[in-house]
């Protein structure tokens, strides 16, 4: 963002009119200054005085022109019973020389506090007769005694004064106590700046993000920018949300502006964590606090990867699984938060894998998590492979699992920050904020850990598989690819049968429907881009995605669209190697080359 003395760009009018100084009004280029913001208080005081801003004409251009060649009509010529010493003050907030303004803040604060306290102010040189009253109110001791000899000679006299001046000290309190208020009301102005300023700092921090950046760079580059952009925040707007959250708004509105969507939800992802960890960490104390089963599940999710407190996980799964020790929902997510071998925490369940397959062993799922934690172990993997084989369905709970970390929020009762509501408005406008927030926090629950089931499955160089476990891993990953699940599913599960079928229908039908989630991935990025559909998860999708699985929620969005479901004829993705298994591409790459050398 920009510095307040950095001055501003030549030909650039940043600013509402009335308000703005000489040296913000003209076009060349003059510094921006602790002045400058003088200016402006002087301008809100004028107002609050006379009920009108200080230079205001019929369009903006003669305001300027008035702003910058004529002084301002003294307050006290609109208003008699105005203080000379209050008039004198605003007057000289609005001198047209920096120069001769106040030096700053504080001596503008120390001439308020001269005039409440009924010393001469330094804004002008009081009369005698002003000066010795000023004496008298601040020697009562001494003037004490002069009253007594005095008060038989001029007694109506000083009483009318008296009067006079305790009615003037009382309208100027009022009158003060009304200036604090705009001043409060004008340091978040001053921190926020006018909406021109506002937005040419955001698109400069937008500029931080390079158009032709990888994905991977992109991420990279929001993660460290949501950390600068944290510490901006806090150190420039200490406890002012609202301020907080009109910055960050004209920041992703520059991004967005700028065909950088994708970043931008990175950024609204990486914002969110980084300052919703206070609030995240009240929702699941309230939820666990609850006795409902899915409360307590919906608990174990937000607490993932809550820095710092690395022990809330294990405490929240704990507590879940003594409260519903024999709960399948609450099984099934201890296991995958407990064993994804990344988190860098640890839960005190370790056998927590075993119980569910024993509690729900028709689900393939369950048993490849559990395979996970077996890959030293031979024979037990080989026995676990096979009952993932057998088992009836498969269900990764990945629908279920974003219902309940969305409405966990909004469940637990916890109010939403102002800063984090105006965050998840921007990013989910149609929905309400504690849902949103829910949704945020979903992208950082982990997916299940297909490793050591793929490892299993992936035969090396020409070598086969045995027919067994061949025939096992062929179910498991028919089973995958073609399940109303999560799309890694899918995919992981398509690249274990192609890997097992080659030359056959299966493998035709595995490379199409990686084909077609390249087609609907490319599709909905360049709608997003050309239409601006912001940068949240449409309603209709999130429901979708729970009820039908996520490959059937991208299609029935391309639907809404009126986008095909399958790519045309001939049509091959931006990287067409990507289709194929990982041992596959080099070949690929290495033929393709080929035949272009030889066209």
């Amino acid at each position: 963002a920009r510095r307040i003395d950095a001055g501003h760009e030549r030909g650039e009018v940043a600013g509402t009119p009335s308000y703005m100084a000489p040296e913000q009004a003209l076009l060349e280029s003059h510094p921006l200054s602790a002045s400058t913001d003088i200016w402006g208080l002087g301008a809100i005081l004028y107002e609050c005085l006379t009920g009108r801003p200080p230079f205001l004409a019929p369009d903006a251009q003669r305001t300027l022109e008035r702003v910058v060649g004529e002084p301002p009509q003294a307050p006290r010529g609109h208003n008699r019973e105005i203080p000379a010493d209050i008039d004198a003050i605003c007057l000289k907030c609005l001198e047209k020389d920096p120069a001769r303004r106040y030096a700053g803040a504080r001596e503008l604060a120390e001439d308020l506090r001269r005039f409440l306290e009924g010393e001469p102010v330094t804004a002008r040189s009081p009369g005698t007769l002003e000066s010795a009253w000023r004496w008298i109110q601040r020697n009562q001791a001494v003037t004490g005694l002069i009253a007594v000899v005095l008060i038989g000679i001029a007694s109506s006299t000083w009483q009318a004064y008296q009067a006079e001046q305790a009615r003037r000290v009382a309208e100027a309190r009022k009158l003060q106590a009304e200036a604090a208020q705009e001043e409060a009301q004008n340091q978040r102005t001053l921190a926020l700046g006018n909406a021109e300023r506002l937005r040419h700092s955001a698109a400069l921090m937008a500029s931080l993000f390079p158009a032709d950046e990888t994905e991977l760079e992109a991420l990279r580059n929001a993660n460290k920018a949501a950390g600068r952009a944290v510490e901006w925040l806090q150190a420039r707007l200490p406890g002012d949300e609202e301020a907080q959250a009109g910055i960050l708004r004209a920041f992703l509105d520059a991004l967005m502006e700028a065909g950088k969507t994708s970043v931008a939800q990175d950024f609204v992802y990486h914002i969110s964590t980084r300052l919703g960890g206070e609030y995240y960490r009240q929702v699941v104390q309230r939820l666990l606090a609850q006795d409902a089963a899915e409360a307590k599940v919906a608990a174990m999710l937000v607490s993932y990867r809550l820095a710092p407190g690395r022990n809330l996980l294990a405490e929240t799964v704990s507590a879940t699984l003594a409260a519903h020790p024999q709960n399948v929902e609450a099984l099934f997510v201890a296991t995958l938060l407990c064993g994804e071998s990344d988190s860098g925490e640890s839960c005190v369940e370790t056998d927590v894998a075993e119980r569910l397959v024993a509690r729900e062993p028709d689900n393939t799922a369950n048993w490849i998590m559990l395979a996970s934690r077996l890959e030293q172990d031979r024979a037990r993997l080989r026995d676990t492979i096979r009952r993932a084989a057998s088992a009836s369905r498969y269900d990764d709970r990945y629908g279920r699992n974003l219902l309940l970390t969305r409405e966990a929020p909004q469940r637990s009762g916890a109010r939403l920050p102002p800063l984090l509501a105006e965050l998840t408005r921007i990013v989910h406008a149609e929905i309400e904020p504690e849902i949103a927030f829910g949704y945020l926090r979903f992208w950082d629950t982990p997916v299940m850990d297909y490793r050591a089931v793929a490892k299993a499955c992936k035969p090396h160089g020409k070598d086969v598989l045995d027919p067994g476990l061949r025939d096992d891993c062929l179910a498991i990953g028919l089973r995958l690819a073609r399940s109303r699940s999560s799309l890694i599913a899918n995919m992981i599960g398509a690249v274990m049968v192609m890997r097992l079928t080659r030359g056959t229908p299966l493998w035709d039908e595995m490379l199409n429907l990686r084909r077609r989630y390249q087609w609907v991935n490319a599709s909905l990025k360049d709608r997003e881009e050309s239409e601006d559909d912001g940068l949240g998860l449409p309603a209709e999708y999130a429901r979708d995605l729970e009820q039908f699985g996520e490959m059937e929620a991208y299609l029935r969005r391309l639907d809404r669209f009126g986008i095909p479901r399958d790519p045309p004829q001939g049509w091959e993705p931006e990287h067409p190697e990507m289709l194929l298994p990982e041992e596959d591409r080099a070949e690929f790459l290495a033929r393709r080359a080929q035949g272009k050398n030889e066209s």
